[in-house]
């Protein structure tokens, strides 16, 4: 099945000794069905070990430690499962993460690295000139880079006749941020024009009134937002400010992420979301002292990692 992938992902390797935001750590590690089973019938040492670590009910995952962190994670941030025998002993979740795919039944499979990761996120906001690429065959998480054959995206000669319309609009309006030449606040303001999105500024005012009540891991995120103001304007910037290409790349990133026919809300919908998403991100560099890095690993994690937080904020902007 063809895979779409934007073109910094070819490069993303993870690197979890030199991650400062671990995903072995806080998160919940759930075991899919295969891995279970797996874990379950292995005789040796390791599956012993494993085992001792599964906390076997209804929703099969890892035992945290006391400080959450997994108990495979070593202190030099390396997973001794993947020490032992590869990436491929790893439960699903594990081996995937921070990817999301994008499915459009059996014609092609959209694939990037969410944005809770801070190396994905360096690599996309490092990328001058971003664009997507295809590859005939499908790409999993154990497909290595370097026999990945990939060529410049071109949607016509794989998109079905059944989604055609969906995704001619998808890429029309991601070729008009990527290759759109003016400021970023200029380029938002015609492609609302070309959607006809007017009333952006009070949908955007109810998703931040939102914001201090959506269920987040840590408490401290919904406390940014209290008592603040949705519009930022003649704020001193103390740390470097995002450029028009980081913001560019976020916005379609954002967009390429959430607009699919899963959602039900439309296309409109997911772009007023992307840029919402953006103008938190500036919010929390310029107001909130945040440093770039972290302010995107940070709303990510927060917003796009719940479907209920990104489907709560999406029905706001599906009102037009």
């Amino acid at each position: 099945m063809p895979t779409i992938v934007p073109s910094f992902y070819p490069r993303f390797r993870c690197i979890p000794s030199a991650c400062h935001h671990s995903c072995c750590v806080d998160w919940e590690i759930g075991i899919d069905e295969d891995s279970l089973e797996c874990y379950r019938t292995r005789t040796d040492a390791l599956g012993e070990r494993i085992r001792m670590h599964i906390i076997d009910d209804d929703d099969p995952h890892f035992a945290l430690f006391e400080d959450n962190r997994c108990p495979f994670l070593e202190e030099s941030g390396l997973c001794s499962i993947i020490l032992a025998e590869g990436q491929g002993t790893l439960p699903e979740i594990c081996r995937e993460h921070p990817r999301f795919r994008n499915f459009y039944g059996e014609d092609y499979i959209e694939l990037s690295t969410g944005l809770s990761c801070e190396l994905a996120i360096q690599l996309l906001l490092k990328e001058e000139n971003l664009h997507f690429l295809v590859s005939d065959i499908e790409i999993d998480a154990l497909t290595p880079s370097e026999s990945l054959s990939l060529t410049p995206y071109s949607f016509s000669p794989i998109f079905s006749e059944y989604e055609n319309t969906f995704l001619e609009k998808k890429y029309t309006i991601l070729q008009l941020i990527l290759e759109g030449k003016a400021s970023y606040d200029t380029l938002c303001q015609n492609i609302f024009e070309y959607l006809s999105i007017h009333n952006y500024k009070e949908n955007a005012r109810r998703a931040y009134q939102m914001l201090p009540s959506i269920d987040t891991m840590n408490a401290d995120f919904s406390k940014l937002f209290n008592g603040s103001k949705a519009e930022i304007s003649h704020v001193a910037h103390s740390n470097m400010p995002l450029c028009n290409i980081e913001k560019k790349n976020l916005l379609a990133h954002t967009f390429f992420r959430h607009a699919n026919t899963e959602n039900l809300v439309s296309l409109e919908a997911v772009f007023a979301f992307s840029h919402f998403f953006v103008s938190l991100i500036s919010e929390l560099i310029e107001c909130r002292n945040f440093d770039k890095i972290e302010a995107i690993r940070t709303l990510s994690a927060e917003i796009e990692y719940s479907e209920e937080n990104t489907d709560r904020l999406l029905e706001v902007f599906d009102d037009f």
